[in-house]
């Protein structure tokens, strides 16, 4: 039997192995893991080039964070390419506004885009001790961030700054998994929650205690939550 194909996207400043754990507890996938950063200035349009390429339509999206942001979007443009969609830490909207309190403050981007400025390495360890990343491993993870280049860092900041993918949700029609960690402090969990209330096929399942590294942290209980939704209907 052919594997079904599915397009693993990471979070911001991580490259695409951040999601190998994951995939690596869903071989039952044909996995293709992509970094936001490969995928350039229009991300979403790339991810869906990128499942045109490869012949395998539809397909099974699961997205981190960012990666999330990017998959949510491709769904919504173009819902006959995706089977499934999996979003982990997922949310149609990063920054707080009125009517939407699930984000982070526009100012709290406004501070590490200025600190990619002025002493990048010291931000971006900043930005992982956030998410829960083992202090042992900061220095390295900023490191490997820089890699990808400040432009295409400040560029993600400015996808997650100012897109917002709530007023097409109702349309959303592709059977969707949200899985959350209680703890996270990048996005708050209450924005899946709100999120499963728009989106009519969707399922929330929330990991406590846990954090925005669910990937690195709880890869076995994201991929048996994965499983049982990607199961065939009895």
């Amino acid at each position: 039997m052919t594997a079904t194909t599915a397009f693993f996207i990471s979070g911001w400043a991580h490259g695409a192995a951040a999601l190998r754990p994951l995939a690596a507890a869903l071989p039952e996938l044909d996995a293709r893991l992509l970094a936001p950063a490969e995928l350039g200035a229009e991300p979403a349009a790339a991810l869906l080039d990128r499942i045109q390429a490869a012949g395998a339509a539809p397909v099974v999206l699961v997205g981190w964070s960012l990666g999330a942001m990017i998959a949510l979007e491709a769904a919504l443009a173009r819902p006959a390419a995706v089977a499934r969609l999996i979003l982990v830490a997922g949310t149609p909207r990063f920054c707080a506004t009125d009517g939407w309190p699930a984000g982070q403050p526009q100012a709290n981007l406004r501070a590490l885009a200025a600190g990619l400025r002025h002493d990048a390495p010291a931000a971006l360890r900043g930005f992982f001790e956030l998410c829960g990343t083992a202090p042992e491993t900061l220095s390295g993870l900023a490191a490997a961030a820089l890699d990808q280049g400040t432009e295409t860092l400040a560029a993600g900041l400015h996808y997650l700054r100012a897109k917002d993918l709530r007023p097409n949700l109702h349309t959303l029609a592709v059977p969707t998994l949200l899985l959350h960690g209680k703890q996270d402090q990048v996005i708050p969990w209450l924005a899946a929650s709100l999120l499963a209330q728009q989106i009519r096929s969707a399922r929330l399942r929330l990991f406590d205690p846990a954090g925005h590294n669910l990937p690195q942290t709880h890869p076995s209980e994201l991929a048996a939550a994965s499983r049982d939704f990607l199961a065939p209907a009895p």
